[in-house]
């Protein structure tokens, strides 16, 4: 009897046991991956809002265009929005104006602006923009942290010019 035939007779199904307990692992570790892509897109387009948004505020430009520009900017996270803006307080129980995005379907993405944004504002005035968004997981592994993720940033800046 050679040595290759004796070989080959102990090894049937082997390389299937293996495969069947490595699969779940590459599975968990692919969707992984898939999840924290886009965790990190999701994240440095909330940034991304919220460093645009405060050169806007800076420079003294109106609600309007504001709420224009936050729609444009964030679509290709939320899509079509609706934004409403209105003055209320924030976490800490300071006045601001919030800018409120709802989308078609999702989460709502929440834009507070603190002191709020009026004419009372001065030249060289502190003023923060905050954004608040929650993201929801594409893959069924990622659940185990949770439904959603929560994203948020915050700018500090001064004003430049008073808004109109």
């Amino acid at each position: 009897m050679s040595v290759k035939k004796v070989w080959s007779n102990h090894n049937k199904g082997q390389g299937l046991i293996e495969f069947a307990l490595i699969l779940p692992i590459f599975i968990m570790f692919f969707f992984s991956i898939i999840d924290l892509g886009r965790l990190m897109y999701y994240h440095t387009m909330v940034d991304n809002a919220t460093r645009v948004t405060m050169r806007m505020i800076s420079v003294g430009i109106s609600e309007e265009e504001i709420a224009n520009n936050l729609s444009s900017i964030t679509a290709p996270l939320t899509g079509t929005t609706t934004v409403i803006s209105s003055t209320s307080t924030d976490d800490q129980g300071d006045l601001c104006t919030q800018f409120t995005l709802t989308p078609a379907s999702g989460h709502v993405m929440i834009v507070t602006v603190t002191p709020p944004y009026d004419t009372s504002l001065t030249i060289g005035e502190q003023i923060g923009v905050s954004i608040h968004y929650k993201m929801d997981f594409l893959t069924p592994i990622s659940t185990i942290f949770g439904a959603t993720a929560d994203i948020n940033a915050t700018y500090i800046g001064r004003v430049e010019s008073p808004p109109p």
